[in-house]
């Protein structure tokens, strides 16, 4: 078996690496990262999404779309930890706008924080997650 060591700490794969640390930096050209991209979007939904694909609703959109991989991660992992609803339309997979999802990206006291910064407004009425 092949170990990946990031930052000082061993991984049995590198996608446990880039899901544990996060923000982490590449060097890319346009087809690797498309390539990327399409294997995370079918990783939308499991504990494989590493940060790259889009798993929101349109409705979503303002408060996603300037999240980091780490917070796009996050946000991911407590969307499936309190069953937000995952769509599968025309071969891909989001999940839908609800409730529940607004409360869990409103509480992530991160984001919201980065949000408020870019809109010169901070909206921590939730209880936050982390």
């Amino acid at each position: 078996m092949i170990k990946t060591q990031f930052r000082s700490k061993f991984y049995k794969n590198v996608n446990d690496a880039m899901t544990d640390y996060g923000n982490y930096q590449m060097q890319l050209n346009l087809d690797n990262f498309n390539q990327l991209q399409k294997i995370d979007k079918s990783n939308i939904g499991t504990h494989k999404y590493f940060g790259l694909a889009y798993f929101w609703d349109y409705d979503y959109r303002h408060y996603l779309r300037d999240a980091t991989i780490k917070q796009k991660i996050f946000i991911h992992k407590q969307f499936i930890k309190n069953k937000v609803p995952l769509l599968k339309d025309k071969g891909s997979k989001y999940f839908h706008y609800c409730a529940e999802g607004v409360r869990i990206i409103k509480s992530y006291k991160p984001l919201m924080k980065r949000l408020g910064v870019m809109f010169g407004t901070i909206n921590n009425q939730s209880k936050e997650l982390n």
